[in-house]
């Protein structure tokens, strides 16, 4: 009896176990690389800071500059943010929406020129625009509706 207690369970799994762990593994991985795809994140990792030897005599002023450039960066993807909340409490407010179009039209053919290579941020200007498209539409529809009234009112 002292013998059962010291042996270890087998390690071994069969083949139907085994191939379905493998297959339930794939399938979540795909999984998440699907939704990472739709939110818009390739790699969620940090690019590391590239190492630059103590012996270089400008190390210091090589780190200096690198910073200096991040920090550009930092500022420039917070101004961005801000442009897109200005455009979205906008289109929120529906009321003079025909004053406002040209406006939005200007910003966003600038915004588009200068943003590049930042894809969220471009998707974001591209649904503003079909919003503001949309929001035209209906407009215009509801002043095509609103002149046939009054047309009618005028034949009466």
């Amino acid at each position: 009896m002292a013998n059962n207690c010291l042996k270890k369970p087998s390690k071994r799994i069969g083949f139907r176990k085994k191939f379905k762990i493998q297959r339930k593994a794939r399938e979540h991985s795909k999984k998440l690389k699907k939704i990472d795809k739709k939110s818009g994140r390739k790699n969620k990792r940090k690019e590391k800071f590239c190492s630059i030897p103590n012996k270089c005599p400008f190390k210091i002023d090589l780190i200096k500059e690198a910073k200096e450039i991040q920090k550009q960066l930092k500022e420039e993807i917070k101004e961005k943010k801000l442009k897109l909340k200005e455009i979205n409490k906008v289109l929120k407010n529906e009321e003079n929406l025909e004053e406002k179009i040209p406006i939005f039209t200007n910003l966003f053919r600038k915004d588009l020129k200068e943003i590049e290579g930042n894809e969220r941020v471009d998707r974001d200007l591209k649904k503003a625009r079909k919003k503001i498209k949309r929001m035209r539409k209906r407009t215009n529809k509801a002043a095509e509706k609103l002149a046939d009234d009054f047309s009618v009112v005028m034949e009466l």
